[in-house]
């Protein structure tokens, strides 16, 4: 389960990263000798007085999960995401890159390193769009820390043995109790200890006007865009049934909501079986409430500080479309941090979502209704997301929209019935000391992007994420750098990174919410977030 927790501007995608070729950055035999003689030096410093010049960075991979019941498991989680690399200065403007020698107990240990800030590297492969269709190449993901041992752990709702099927899986559902099935209707699936979430009837759906179906449908056709493990009521799994029917708003919006439900009910899928089972649906309690308004003419006011360039007004290509909508959903487990599932790999239980007529009108639908049929273990969270469009083009032709933008989410008594900005774009972004709004060329492979803080708000850290526009020559090509930076206003990219000739863009991402440098892998809400996004540069 593990991920790099990129707390990412929320057009950004997960982190990722690819295994460094150490000779890009200093010879293989350089960084092994420079290693050696700073250890050599562990216990001395510059004149043999002082604190140590270098110290032993350990660490240790490792996962919380919390079961429904509250009991807790502590286990090697090394299957996902996992760091691969280190990377620290070597004092002369460069970094030496050293493999993480990672133990069957997922523990390292890596002796030499400076005091200061180093990077844990890891990758994944990773696709977006351009001009050019769907791209994919690699996603280097880098997390700044600066303990000697810092927390790697991660806390996540569910039991660790939890899985997918891997053979094809059948389930007769037969439900009753529908609201009369609307063409944006949907059914889902939730096991919270399994990371199960489905959508059956993206497999096969219900007649219009329908109040009751008999659906036949393949647990990997029924994928909804997250969890698909396989819910056991012997392991104490508890699933939850439920519709989310579209219901009028004021001024002609609809509102997607979780208006039926059945659960929590013992729910078996083997891996490989076909299984039957009913559901009765039955109304929601809607017991709940929270605001809908938005002031978007404040939100539309800031959109020149994230890029003068940035727009309100789709692009032709359809490459970036601006828009503004809002969320409230439920997880397993705690929001706060330093153990949220907001961002975790806990699914999300959909109560109501909207998407407001404009973005640039301040709308107000009044007071919303939702939920209350979930079990006490849920907690729900507002979430309200903006952006704007900005279509960046590479020296080769290729297009690639952005979308520039506002994010908060918080639990729903905790926020306004009007959210508007409480956190301002970054100012006056630089590369190499010239102005990132404008278009930059011969900035070098390892150019330093620096920002000034915004004018309001006081960002507990940034997330710069590289991109690049060109087409990508392979798979392997690195596409997008993403670096969280504390306590600073400047990040350098490490050489090996940037390839000569292609054309990049940036996101400073200003991020405001509780946190700690040194727990990587832990979140929590609330969280605000506003991006300032660079014009093109050029090595």
């Amino acid at each position: 389960m593990r991920r790099l927790l990129q707390l990412r501007s929320a057009f950004a995608i997960l982190i990722a990263c690819v295994q460094l070729d150490c000779g890009a950055l200093r010879d293989a035999g350089d960084a092994e000798k420079a290693a050696a003689k700073a250890a050599s030096m562990q216990s001395k410093g510059p004149e043999g007085d002082g604190p140590p010049a270098t110290r032993i960075v350990s660490g240790s991979l490792r996962s919380i999960f919390q079961h429904d019941d509250g009991a807790t498991e502590d286990v090697l989680d090394t299957q996902y995401i996992t760091p691969d690399t280190i990377l620290y200065p070597d004092g002369n403007g460069s970094f030496v890159s050293q493999p993480l020698a990672i133990d069957p107990d997922g523990n390292f240990s890596v002796p030499g390193v400076p005091r200061g800030t180093y990077y844990l590297k890891s990758s994944t492969l990773f696709g977006t769009f351009s001009s050019n269709g769907f791209v994919i190449g690699t996603f280097v993901g880098l997390a700044p820390l600066d303990a000697d041992t810092p927390d790697l752990t991660a806390f996540i709702h569910g039991r660790a043995n939890a899985a997918a099927p891997t053979a094809e899986t059948q389930v007769s559902l037969n439900v009753s109790g529908l609201d009369p099935w609307a063409s944006r209707d949907n059914l889902f699936i939730v096991t919270a200890q399994s990371f199960t979430s489905r959508a059956p009837t993206r497999a096969q759906r219900p007649a219009d006007g329908g109040t009751e179906a008999a659906l036949n449908f393949s647990w990997f056709e029924a994928f909804d865009g997250v969890a698909g493990n396989l819910p056991d009521a012997q392991q104490g799994d508890s699933t939850y049934f439920y519709q989310v029917h579209s219901r009028p708003m004021a001024n002609g919006v609809d509102v997607a909501l979780a208006d039926r439900f059945a659960g929590p009910v013992a729910f078996t899928v083997p891996d490989g079986a076909t299984v039957s089972t009913s559901v009765a649906l039955q109304p929601a309690p809607l017991d709940r409430s929270a605001g809908t308004g938005a002031a978007l003419s404040k939100f539309a006011a800031i959109v020149p500080e994230m890029n003068p360039a940035a727009s309100l007004t789709a692009d032709p290509e359809s490459l970036a479309v601006p828009f503004a909508f809002s969320k409230i959903f439920a997880v397993p487990g705690p929001l706060a941090f330093p153990d949220g599932q907001a961002f975790g790999v806990a699914p999300r239980v959909r109560e109501a979502s909207y998407n407001y007529p404009t973005v640039d009108q301040d709308t107000d639908f009044g007071t919303l209704h939702y939920g209350g049929f979930l079990d006490p273990l849920y907690q729900d969270a507002r979430e309200f997301v903006f952006g704007a469009s900005l279509v960046l083009t590479a020296e080769d032709g290729t297009q690639m929209g952005f979308n520039p933008g506002y994010l908060v989410v918080a639990p729903p008594d905790s926020l306004p019935d009007v959210i508007e900005p409480e956190l301002t774009p970054v100012r006056h972004p630089r590369i190499q000391g010239k102005d990132a709004f404008a278009p930059q060329s011969g900035v070098g492979l390892t150019p330093t992007l620096s920002w000034k803080e915004p004018r309001r708000g006081k960002p507990s850290s940034y997330v710069v994420q590289i991109n690049m526009i060109s087409a990508p020559a392979s798979d392997d090509t690195v596409i997008a750098i993403q670096a969280r930076v504390y306590k600073a206003t400047s990040f350098t990219v490490p050489p090996g990174l940037l390839v000569p000739g292609k054309t990049y863009n940036a996101s400073i991402t200003a991020i405001q919410t509780d946190e700690d440098e040194n727990r990587p892998f832990r979140a929590g809400l609330p969280i605000i977030q506003v991006d300032a996004m660079t014009n093109t540069f050029t090595p």
